[in-house]
């Protein structure tokens, strides 16, 4: 063993005055090849950074580290003194010690032999080895015996020992055991997916039943997903987000076949709602008439389309003095198509009526009023539902 002493180097927390914290920071950093957010643990605090170091190689990373801005310290350990152990007689040498220390298998703290870790508070002879674990609890748990000669006792206690360590192996087992059992199983995915599409169906038929959508459904929705995975076996994470797509999907197609089926009776509703105020509309029938005889097969030009616009009362609809291709555009993605479509058909008062309200109705996109229905509320109970779903996978209660 060398008797040369070693050096710690030390951060003392300081920084040179020509130097500022965040520059050291990433100096540090990238001398020694590491973020700067883990650069900040060392740099402008006090510590450790190096054990054990002969004198030049503590005196060079010294020299490097205050080249960067920092204020470093080297402390000396001298070798302890070591007696001549040809000089002591068999009498003078002390009786060696029992070691009654013990590393934790887990955290590798070394502390004194007891049955749980101090540091990470597992009990040790559950995860050390059957052999390695009687031996501790024997180490650990069986007194001292007074008579030396009393064989009673010492079976006694080796057998103690022996069934605790077959009692913790047994528990570890049947963890191993439970911990297996909840994965993922294509039985129980199914079943989930089967309560998914009860799920859309019972929204449809309710919404359509009671003519109101019921945002609560949504969490009905979610735990009977949830649930019918795990009667089939199947839990965990893997488990828990297949759930809530389900539930996300099943309320979604919910939505989506219940304002199919209302959108017709909405159209019907509106047609129904203009029954009796024939004389108003047939202004804007005989308008539309006109419009579409002069609209013919169509307008290039920009100031005869506005001129057209202003001739056969668009005005309502459109500033004229200040239309722009915007403008023009929505004209001719919505109002041209209707105009030509009476061109071709010359429609009665009763099928323009029932054109240009209740068919423009059902030509909406379902998705489109789908999502216009959505409220805070349904979004609210929305995330409630798969969230539940995600639970009750998981395994939870």
């Amino acid at each position: 063993m060398s008797n040369a002493s070693t050096f710690s180097v030390i951060s003392t927390g300081q920084i040179h005055d020509d130097f500022g914290l965040a520059d050291v920071q990433q100096s540090f950093a990238k001398l020694f090849k590491i973020t700067p957010e883990k650069a900040s643990a060392y740099v402008g605090v006090q510590k450790i950074l190096k054990k054990d170091l002969e004198h030049t190689k503590a005196q060079a990373l010294k020299s490097r580290l205050e080249s960067i801005g920092m204020v470093i310290a080297l402390k000396e350990h001298k070798p302890a003194a070591v007696s001549d152990p040809k000089a002591l007689s068999i009498e003078e040498m002390a009786p060696a010690k029992e070691d009654t220390t013990m590393t934790c298998p887990k955290c590798n703290l070394r502390q004194e032999k007891a049955e749980q870790c101090s540091g990470c508070g597992v009990y040790v002879n559950k995860l050390l080895a059957p052999d390695q674990s009687a031996a501790n609890i024997a180490s650990v748990s069986t007194p001292a015996l007074k008579n030396p000669n009393s064989e009673a006792d010492i079976k006694l206690g080796s057998n103690q020992n022996t069934n605790e360590t077959k009692a913790n192996a047994t528990t570890i087992t049947q963890s191993i055991s439970v911990n297996k059992d909840k994965s993922l199983n294509i039985v129980g995915v199914a079943a989930a997916a089967g309560a998914a599409v009860v799920g859309a169906l019972l929204w449809k038929y309710i919404t359509v039943w009671f003519g109101y959508e019921f945002a609560i459904i949504a969490i009905g929705i979610g735990a009977a997903v949830g649930i019918a995975a795990v009667m089939f076996e199947s839990e965990g994470i893997a488990t828990g987000v297949i759930c809530a797509v389900f539930t996300l999907l099943s309320i979604f197609g919910g939505k989506y076949m219940a304002t199919s089926s209302l959108q017709e009776s909405w159209a019907h509703d509106i047609t129904s709602a203009i029954a009796g105020e024939e004389e108003i509309y047939q202004k804007y029938y005989q308008q539309d008439l006109k419009a579409a005889e002069a609209f013919g097969d169509g307008i290039e030009d920009k100031e005869k389309l506005i001129a057209f616009l202003n001739d056969h009362g668009y005005l309502e609809i459109y500033a004229v003095d200040e239309i722009s291709d915007a403008e023009i555009a929505d004209f001719n993605e919505f109002v041209v198509p209707h105009l030509k479509r009476i061109s071709e058909t010359n429609p009665s008062f009763e099928e323009w009526l029932k054109g240009s309200f209740e068919e423009n109705i059902k030509d909406l996109p379902t998705a489109t009023l789908m999502f216009a229905d959505f409220g805070i509320m349904g979004i609210v109970f929305l995330f409630l539902g798969i969230g539940t779903a995600f639970k009750m996978g998981m395994g939870g209660d």
